[in-house]
């Protein structure tokens, strides 16, 4: 019978102290979802982007000369916000085709003809995937000094071209934020002293 008796307690006992653990929880809950507020956190990303500025002489037939003006520079028109990705490393891809009228493609090896006339000592420089890599940071709203002069076909290779169409360069700029990080994981390069981008 005592036996009983201190077996009946402690289910008492352990009952009771289940009541007041979920009476607290409820209670607990009850308060927080009355009296907290949620607040939203709002982020304003900045967002990389970059303008091609081009002069050129679209009048020019380059099957009868040696040389058309084409100059190329990049801007930075970047918007910054809380994470003041701002200044930025850009580059540059040039792509030539020879279209028609319609500018459709034409089936002319143009990457093989074409020479790029590039201005020296600027901070451009040709990395071994094919880009130009600006190696200076481009502050936000800054232009980049001259990539590209001019282009042209040798006088050997103008005789490959058809009689209609022409030649178009197409200037494909990229842009991504200065840090060390971002420009060694998407492009593969590395940033040295002063900034300055190390083309692998």
């Amino acid at each position: 019978m005592i036996n009983w008796l201190k077996s009946k307690r402690r289910i008492i006992i352990a009952a009771v102290s289940i009541v007041i653990v979920l009476l607290t929880v409820s209670r607990t809950y009850a308060y927080l979802s009355t009296s907290t507020q949620t607040k939203e956190n709002k982020f304003d990303y900045g967002i990389v982007n970059v303008t091609v500025k081009e002069s050129f002489d679209d009048k020019t037939d380059i099957r009868k000369t040696d040389w058309v003006k084409k100059q190329v520079q990049v801007k930075n028109d970047s918007l910054s916000g809380v994470l003041k990705v701002a200044p930025i490393y850009v580059r540059v891809q040039l792509v030539s085709n020879w279209v028609d009228d319609e500018s459709n493609v034409l089936a002319v090896d143009t990457e093989s003809i074409v020479r790029y006339h590039l201005k020296e000592n600027t901070g451009w420089e040709k990395g071994p995937d094919g880009y130009y890599y600006y190696t200076k940071v481009l502050e936000k709203d800054e232009v980049s000094p001259i990539l590209l002069e001019g282009v042209s076909i040798g006088e050997e290779d103008r005789g490959q071209l058809p009689e209609k169409g022409r030649l178009v360069i197409y200037v494909l700029a990229e842009g991504i934020q200065s840090t060390h990080q971002a420009v060694e994981e998407a492009w593969g390069m590395s940033v040295g002293e002063n900034e300055v981008l190390r083309i692998k």
